[in-house]
């Protein structure tokens, strides 16, 4: 008798420390179910927004696959003071919805320049160097998120093998 109470002691203890591992893995689920939800709230960043990018003209192709990947539609006006035809700006600056002034490689002209013609709301001053620079800088600025997942079959591809 004694030695069947032993053995459902140590069950119940085998129980308890399964329950204990359910319980991490149920809180790991809902973490990953959280940064999916986010992931997918990246690619409607920009939704239904004009998205006007002063940069370097070698990172254009860059800029508008980044904005136009997370929804905005995307302009570019080169943001190097011999470069910038003023006209041509305050156009694009009436246009758009949300200015990003690439600070690494622009003219401190262009910005005075667009601060004097919009509301400051809108315009924001991002220091980049490459993609992932400015992936972090849009991150940090709207809010952004640490996954991309745009579509229900890219959430699953990503979570498979999670756990």
């Amino acid at each position: 008798m004694d030695e069947a109470l032993k053995m459902l002691q140590e069950k119940d203890k085998e129980i308890q420390q399964l329950l204990v591992e359910c319980e991490e893995l149920k809180q790991r689920i809902q973490t990953y179910k959280k940064l999916l939800n986010r992931g997918t709230l990246e690619s409607e960043m920009f939704e239904g927004k004009r998205v006007l990018v002063l940069g370097h003209p070698v990172q254009r192709d860059m800029y508008e696959e980044e904005i136009t990947v997370r929804g905005g539609t995307f302009e570019f006006i080169p943001a190097v003071a011999d470069q910038a035809g003023f006209n041509e700006l305050e156009g694009a600056v009436n246009r758009a919805d949300i200015i990003l002034y690439i600070r690494t490689y622009s003219s401190h002209s262009v910005l005075y320049f667009i601060r004097s013609r919009t509301s400051k709301d809108n315009v924001h001053v991002l220091n980049c160097y490459g993609r992932d620079s400015f992936v972090s800088e849009l991150r940090r600025i709207f809010g952004g998120m640490l996954y991309t997942c745009t579509t229900e079959k890219e959430s699953e591809k990503s979570t498979a093998g999670v756990l």
